[in-house]
């Protein structure tokens, strides 16, 4: 079973990032294919995922260039070409 964890602070300090390695651990007995975290000044996200084991499915999402962060446990689609 997928799923998502995370920190947001609104207090000016810096996500806890061991707080959110421990909720992403919490969740492994789901028995994720698949788990990663993204951590930037005040936020931290954790992901599981059992859907798309290709690096496209690779979460959290990350867009350096737009400096973007995208995790989510919705409906996945793959295109090939």
């Amino acid at each position: 079973m997928c799923g998502l964890c995370g920190e947001i602070r609104f207090d000016g300090g810096t996500a806890d990032v061991g707080a959110v390695a421990a909720m992403t651990e919490a969740m492994t007995p789901r028995e994720p294919d698949s788990c990663g975290s993204f951590a930037r000044g005040r936020v931290a996200l954790g992901h599981l995922s059992i859907i798309d084991l290709s690096t496209r499915g690779g979460q959290p999402m990350v867009d350096a260039d737009l400096g973007l962060v995208l995790a989510s446990t919705g409906a996945s689609t793959t295109t090939s070409t």
